[in-house]
């Protein structure tokens, strides 16, 4: 059986998908680096009162929610259930996010659903040609011309909200203001990720006695 601090940190990694935001933005809000972050949430360092209520509070959730995170204990018929129906309407909210890669789907749709999964800053380049009628600017199409360049910032991707469609992807972005524009996912052209993994922590060598190994 799992620990219990195993399925909180399920529980806080899924309310985490679901509102899009990254372990940046969530680091942000705690006063925490992004390292920190990402050792509590896979389970690297512990996950204490302090930390739960700081990260149950920028994602906000109530003290039922973290509830709904237990595993119910297996009892008799005779000892009352709770109602379960809460956990399965958080489960249902956050479906929308499982998604298997498909080689012969859309490209350009599955490799931004992984960028903004994972967290990572995204750089992509857009055909301008169809999107006079995207919701960008005018202006904007015309100073880069045929090829539109987005960077991405993912500390920011719960406010860029991106939805993804059978036709193409809703996303929010600033220029002057902020403007919802809609990109065909044909006019993709090219989606970097920027990666930032941290080193592993190399245990510094023993001052002990040794063996080695002689012909």
């Amino acid at each position: 059986m799992q620990p219990p601090s195993k399925y909180i940190l399920e529980g806080l990694l899924s309310a985490l998908q679901a509102k899009q935001m990254s372990t940046g933005a969530l680091a942000k809000l705690v006063g925490k680096s992004k390292k920190e972050i990402k050792a509590i949430l896979s389970g690297q360092s512990p996950l204490n009162v302090d930390d739960l209520s700081a990260i149950g509070s920028a994602l906000n959730l109530q003290d039922k929610d973290l509830q709904h995170f237990m595993k119910i204990p297996e009892t008799d018929e005779s000892t009352p259930q709770p109602s379960t129906e809460t956990i399965i309407e958080f489960t249902e909210a956050s479906s929308d996010d499982e998604w298997i890669p498909n080689p012969v789907g859309t490209h350009s749709m599955q490799v931004l659903k992984l960028g903004f999964a994972l967290g990572c800053n995204l750089f992509f380049v857009a055909n301008t040609a169809d999107l006079h009628n995207s919701g960008i600017p005018e202006s904007v199409l015309k100073q880069y011309g045929e090829k539109l360049p987005i960077r991405l910032d993912s500390d920011f991707f719960h406010h860029y909200k991106p939805e993804y469609f059978e036709d193409g992807l809703e996303i929010r972005l600033s220029f002057d203001a902020v403007y919802t524009c809609f990109f065909p996912w044909h006019v993709f052209e090219q989606i970097s990720f920027f990666v930032a993994d941290d080193k592993a922590q190399i245990e510094p060598p023993s001052k002990g006695p040794t063996l080695r190994i002689v012909d």
